[in-house]
């Protein structure tokens, strides 16, 4: 949840889940952290190394895009929110006067920001352009009434974005976490989500979060594709991303589960070694407690009803309707999507 405590009671989850179908709801509970990168280069610099055609966003709205490596596994996965241009300042030439510049606020994990903003920074070279961390907040407001609500809304300093490619129409706001409580205690107070009831929504509609988009592993064995535009042109990691989309067959791809039993998940290993972070989130066939793990579990959310919906980066040779487990637990959830294997 946010830092910021509104003493504002959310509504109920078979509330939320109405007004995500009829009206609208606030979400806010802030678990991503901003990088900003901002001058005259900005999209140029973004465009050669994100799988977003970056360019093409255009101010005041925001694409899922993922940043990789050579081998085009995921470094980060970010919410690109394009701001309206500003007067950018070259830092290296303090004197010059200030031009237009673009200006990109990259939503990801906290403990992405740094390895991104290294990342980037790494192929900024001589381009006209600042990468930092931001200490902005935000609030979603989610719903087929969201763009009328925001277009409602008092103006407040910060910037709105409309964001493409969620479960229910989305407007985020971006300001100081002050400006996110006053709407949230003011215009939006009837009106802030139960989480489970907006996370179980997003995950039946089988919509990534930056939580299913694991670093480390290729964009279409997470549900990636989605934050990846095949028209982009060049980027980092391109050839394998469009040898695998257009040849290829992913061994992993991300799945809708669910369950009646509460998922209780033992604490992560605090250990450097790959994939030793993961072992709490490893689902098995039932039948087969030992040896190769059939997925990873990345996200779930209680439903109104108190069944669990999840979601997971599985084998591909694992089939609709099997059951899985977590280790050391009787918990077991169900696989509601075929497998690409039968396809």
């Amino acid at each position: 949840m946010s830092g910021t405590d509104t003493h504002v009671a959310p509504l109920d989850a078979a509330a939320t889940r109405a007004a995500l179908a009829d009206g609208a709801v606030a979400r806010w509970w802030q678990v991503t952290a901003f990088l900003e990168v901002s001058g005259p280069d900005a999209a140029t610099l973004l465009d050669g190394i994100c799988t977003q055609a970056v360019q093409r966003i255009e101010p005041g709205h925001a694409a899922l895009g993922l940043f990789l490596d050579g081998k085009a596994k995921i470094i980060a996965p970010t919410l690109i929110h394009r701001l309206p241009d500003a007067p950018w300042t070259n830092e290296r030439r303090p004197d010059e006067p200030a031009i237009d510049g673009g200006t990109y606020l990259l939503e990801t994990l906290p403990e992405l920001v740094e390895p991104l903003r290294a990342h980037i920074s790494r192929y900024r070279l001589r381009s006209r352009a600042t990468i930092a961390a931001s200490s902005l907040s935000s609030i979603a407001v989610a719903g087929p009434e969201a763009a009328e609500l925001v277009g409602s809304l008092p103006a407040t300093d910060g910037s709105w974005t409309s964001v493409a490619g969620q479960a229910a129409p989305t407007h985020a706001f971006l300001g100081s976490a002050e400006a996110c409580a006053e709407l949230v205690r003011g215009p939006l107070a009837a009106l802030l989500a139960e989480p489970d009831a907006t996370e179980s929504h997003r995950i039946d509609a089988g919509i990534p979060s930056l939580h299913d988009l694991l670093p480390g592993r290729m964009p279409a064995e997470v549900g990636g594709m989605v934050a990846v535009a095949l028209d982009a042109g060049c980027y980092l990691g391109q050839e394998p991303v469009a040898r695998l989309h257009f040849r290829g067959h992913p061994n992993r791809t991300l799945r809708r589960l669910e369950s009646t039993d509460p998922i209780v998940v033992a604490r992560a290993v605090e250990s450097e070694a790959v994939g030793e972070e993961d072992a709490p989130f490893e689902l098995r066939r039932i039948d087969a407690a030992a040896g190769r793990a059939s997925g990873r579990l990345t996200t779930w959310a209680t439903r109104p009803d108190g069944s669990i919906a999840a979601l997971a980066v599985l084998r591909r040779e694992i089939e609709q309707d099997e059951l899985l487990q977590l280790p050391d637990t009787a918990t077991s959830l169900r696989v509601l999507d075929a497998s690409p294997a039968a396809e």
